[in-house]
């Protein structure tokens, strides 16, 4: 694992402070000290320029807050002969190889690698002694699975200036935020965690790429993009989550507009197969054989009424996202030639004539790219404990 590829998983932060409670009989007690979870916050909510400037344009770490330890190649470390025999065979065959993390100023380093089908972080902790050898030490109190696939990581770093281990993971697909939960090292001992997270506000803007002969259509589109986004957003992290729970996806059928009628759920199906008949058709003339696995699961259909009308429509999603419907639109190149040059991540709504019952064709009425961007920080909190 590169330090590029790991900073890569670590895009990610932070929370509440604490406050010290009189006890019941209202008799002073010490003041209780803030975690560090909590000082952090303290700094972070008085710099949320920073915030966005350091995680979503640079999408890096918060110097100088969070400063991570230097990361190198295990076996250029005089240390490395002295851990256990498990790390000296550790690389290839789906590992990456080991590397050793060091905090200055102290003798404390983690070595670690990915391994295994859900990219998962193997760690062990030492400290340094004089002539090369190591201490080693035991783990901190979290959870022991931190998997690329899952979206968590973890990685030492000093915050506040202290000696840490920091887990990163995101907060549920409603809040799309960072989460940190944090763990310092006191010397001899792991300390208690804490966790950080920050939640976003997102914008959504929506290019209309193509419109027919109805204009009405694509102005009734467009208004509703965002919220097809938002809703496609949430949509795709679901499935992304059962995949990392189920090993595949659920292929929930997609809902926007909350009622489902039978006229809707009819028109639905009829388009759905359209679809897979071109691609069954498409096969004979150099079509991929798994695009009959592809298309129904990131091809989403779904019934849209604009003003009164009922409507069937498609969002897509991933950098290629007009490639998809290249195979079951006919005369693709008339309705995506826009789409196919912007490679950016997005997703794509596409609203089609109604099919009727004999129709063997997908008939593009508005195209329009839907985006998601980070607009501002919605809050700052932390708390007590780990959060999984």
């Amino acid at each position: 694992m590169n330090q590029k590829r790991r900073l890569a998983i670590i895009s990610s932060l932070f929370g509440l402070a604490g406050i010290g409670m009189l006890a019941p009989d209202a008799r002073a007690q010490a003041p209780t000290t803030p975690s560090i979870c909590s000082r952090l916050v303290v700094k972070l909510r008085a710099s949320r320029a920073t915030i966005l400037n350091d995680l979503v344009v640079k999408k890096t770490m918060l110097p100088p807050w969070i400063v991570n330890a230097t990361l190198n190649p295990a076996q250029g470390d005089p240390a490395y002969r002295y851990l256990p025999p498990v790390w000296r065979t550790m690389g290839g065959r789906g590992a990456s190889f080991p590397t050793i993390e060091s905090l200055p100023g102290t003798e404390l380093s983690m070595v670690s690698a990915y391994a295994g089908s859900g990219d998962c972080l193997q760690y062990q902790f030492f400290e340094r002694k004089q002539g090369g050898a190591v201490r080693l030490l035991g783990s901190p109190p979290i959870e022991s699975d931190l998997c690329s696939r899952d979206g968590t990581s973890g990685s030492l770093a000093t915050v506040l200036g202290e000696p840490s281990f920091i887990v990163y993971g995101s907060d549920n697909p409603d809040t799309n935020g960072p989460r940190l939960n944090i763990v310092r090292w006191k010397g001899t001992h792991w300390g208690p965690a804490c966790h950080v997270s920050i939640q976003w506000t997102h914008r959504y803007p929506v290019k209309l790429r193509y419109c027919g002969s109805n204009s009405a259509v694509c102005v009734a589109a467009r208004k509703i993009a965002p919220a097809v986004a938002r809703r496609y957003e949430k949509y795709s992290a679901e499935q992304n989550a059962d995949f990392n729970e189920i090993g595949t996806f659920s292929f929930k059928g997609f809902r926007f507009q909350s009622t489902l009628t039978t006229a809707g759920r009819a028109i639905v199906s009829r388009a759905r197969g359209i679809a897979m008949s071109r691609v069954t058709e498409d096969e004979h003339r150099g079509a991929p054989s798994w695009l009959r696995n592809v298309i129904p699961g990131d091809v989403a259909f779904f019934s849209l009424s604009l003003d009164g009308k009922l409507y069937v429509a498609t969002t897509t999603g991933g950098p290629d996202r007009a490639g998809l419907l290249h195979w079951i639109v006919p005369h693709a190149k008339r309705y995506f030639s826009e789409v196919g040059a912007e490679r950016e991540n997005g997703s794509l709504l596409v609203v089609y004539q109604p099919p009727r019952a004999r129709s063997q064709q997908l008939v593009p009425l508005a195209v329009l790219t839907m985006h998601s961007g980070t607009s501002g920080i919605k809050s700052i909190e932390a708390g007590d404990g780990y959060v999984p």
